[in-house]
């Protein structure tokens, strides 16, 4: 984070290494509206469900 050059009030917030980025867990299927709401930061709720892996349970690290 920086002070604007020409803005003193204003900050610049670069952008996430994409390197850093890994996927870890397995991957859950939702629909759009819920994940329009995962989005926003809402829970997702069995409805919303599209698929997901075989086993998962409460509290398991899933990718959305």
């Amino acid at each position: 984070m920086t002070v604007h050059p020409k803005l003193p009030d204003a900050v610049i917030i670069g952008s996430l290494d994409e390197s850093d980025l890994r996927p870890e867990g397995r991957e859950i299927i939702v629909d759009t509206t819920c994940g329009a709401a995962v989005l926003r930061g809402a829970h997702v709720f069995a409805p919303g469900i599209m698929g997901m892996p075989k086993g998962a349970i409460y509290f398991y690290f899933l990718l959305i």
